[in-house]
């Protein structure tokens, strides 16, 4: 391929990639960190693990 193709083939590539990265946001979010209790004893549940999700909209 000759340079003068490979050129603009490298700039328009990098753009892309810039724009496609730009809709990546990340947000960073902290551990969170608490007790899950029985509901029938009132005890501490150890060594459990939780998962959470919501969806952070950034548009209105």
């Amino acid at each position: 391929m000759k340079r003068v193709f490979l050129v603009p083939l490298c700039f328009l590539s990098g753009v892309m990639l810039l724009l496609v990265a730009s809709g990546c946001i990340s947000v960073y979010d902290p551990p969170r960190h608490g007790r899950v209790i029985d509901a029938d004893t009132g005890e501490s549940i150890e060594n459990v693990v939780v998962m959470g999700y919501w969806d952070i909209s950034l548009t209105e």
